[in-house]
């Protein structure tokens, strides 16, 4: 892991993020040398290898927040929040709604 924390995208997503921690969770649990690292700097009460188990959900969106600078997922998730409005959020459901239906021949 670098020193420096990664950066958010410009646009970042919170949905993303969330199937972040689920890949990231996943990949422990099945003993996945890079991703025991990233919990052991953040979590050092998951260093036994034998609790790999013991990792929650919560436990990988926090190591992700902490990655990215955050002291919480919460804090991490009110950032992205004030960042992105909803609005946008609406519009490119919208848009990415159209482009589904579009290619599958849908008529408009």
């Amino acid at each position: 892991m670098s020193e420096s924390a990664p950066q958010l995208p410009a646009r970042p997503s919170l949905a993303q993020l969330r199937k972040q921690a689920k890949e990231l969770l996943r990949a422990y649990r099945a003993g996945g040398t890079a991703a025991a690292e990233r919990f052991h700097a953040i979590l050092p009460r998951l260093a036994d290898r034998g609790r790999s188990g013991a990792a929650t959900l919560a436990d990988a969106q926090f190591v992700l927040a902490r990655e990215h600078g955050f002291e919480s997922w919460a804090k991490l998730a009110h950032h992205i929040t004030a960042v992105r409005p909803a609005a946008l959020e609406q519009f490119e459901r919208l848009a990415k709604d159209f482009s589904t239906n579009y290619r599958a021949g849908a008529p408009l």
